[in-house]
């Protein structure tokens, strides 16, 4: 029997919106957001393969819930945005 606990980390998203004064009184935009999202930051498990604890082995509709699967884990991404309102 393995101990099969895990931290996972899957979604951060930090936001800022820029202060109205930056923006000018004439300026036609009325607000500007500046963002950056992260997923699939962290996974923690002291198991000793490389594999992802929250997979599943078989395809769709199978019910195999809480079977170790054979997936890896999902691959990390950055992403950075900007919205302007106008």
């Amino acid at each position: 029997m393995n101990d099969a606990s895990f931290v996972k980390l899957r979604n951060i998203r930090l936001s800022w919106r820029l202060p109205e004064r930056w923006l000018g009184n004439a300026s036609l935009v009325e607000q500007v957001r500046v963002s950056a999202g992260l997923n699939n930051i962290i996974l923690y498990t002291p198991l000793k393969n490389a594999f992802d604890p929250e997979s599943r082995s078989g395809g769709a509709g199978t019910n195999a819930t809480g079977f170790t699967g054979l997936d890896y884990p999902g691959t990390s991404s950055v992403r950075f945005s900007l919205d302007v309102t106008l």
